[in-house]
């Protein structure tokens, strides 16, 4: 059984999302969604879906994503579900969140999308794109939890750097841990963690490890990184050739 399955919604992210916790220590293997890729999977420590949905109908994408989803909690019932989604939020990324919590049962979501290698960072709920932000290809600073909010994923609470709560003086509950059990008790369904560099998402892994289940991880491959420290051994490739 494996410990860890991946839905991405393209091949190049389920590869890419897999090779990270590869590089640390654990073997991965790469499928297609549906039983076609069941048989490729067999003995793998990591199984990476991939759900080709990217560039499909927001329906369509929804139906594989639950697919894949059925397919890692009856197959895979223990393992760590991670939702990789595109650090820019390309994609019916809502929509397939949605699904995956729906199909999954999830209690909660952690969504974590920033990936700070790359120069992609959430603060104050907005993720932003190192660069320019007019011009050919810029891309502007995107509301997560809104985003995630109009497109059907219900009960969305940002999660603010303990670092930013303190500076904003406010020193009650100021580690990730308690952030989160403060808005689990609100009613939260999706946890957005604010993340600018990578001892956030370690602190959101860690906070988030023993939260009564079952979660749903859900970010790009800064936060597959995170985990696939909490997970394996690190290893001297640590970062290299990552693309979102």
């Amino acid at each position: 059984m494996a410990v860890a399955v991946i839905v991405a919604d393209d091949l190049t992210g389920a590869a890419d999302a897999c090779a990270t916790f590869v590089t640390h220590g654990l073997s991965g293997t790469v499928t297609f969604g549906g039983p076609a890729g069941r048989g490729g999977a067999a003995g793998a420590d990591v199984i990476a879906v991939s759900t080709d949905s990217r560039s499909r109908s927001s329906a369509i994408a929804m139906e594989r994503v639950r697919e894949a989803v059925r397919f890692a909690t009856a197959f895979h019932g223990s393992a760590l579900l991670f939702k990789k989604i595109d650090s820019t939020l390309r994609g019916h990324v809502g929509e397939e969140i949605r699904a995956a919590i729906d199909a999954s049962r999830a209690r909660i979501a952690v969504v974590a999308p920033a990936f700070p290698a790359m120069g992609r960072t959430v603060e104050y709920g907005m993720l932003r794109v190192a660069g320019p932000i007019t011009g050919a290809g810029a891309i502007g600073p995107r509301h997560v939890a809104g985003r995630l909010e109009s497109h059907g994923v219900h009960q969305c609470r940002r999660i603010p750097r303990p670092a930013a709560a303190m500076t904003a003086g406010n020193g009650t509950g100021s580690n990730w841990r308690d952030r989160m059990d403060e808005a689990i008790r609100d009613g939260a369904r999706a946890l957005v963690c604010d993340c600018v560099d990578d001892a956030d998402l370690d602190g959101i892994v860690e906070a988030a490890w023993t939260l009564e289940g079952p979660v749903l991880w859900v970010g790009s491959a800064g936060l597959a990184y995170a985990l696939a420290r909490r997970l394996g051994t690190p290893a001297a490739a640590d970062g290299a050739g990552l693309v979102g």
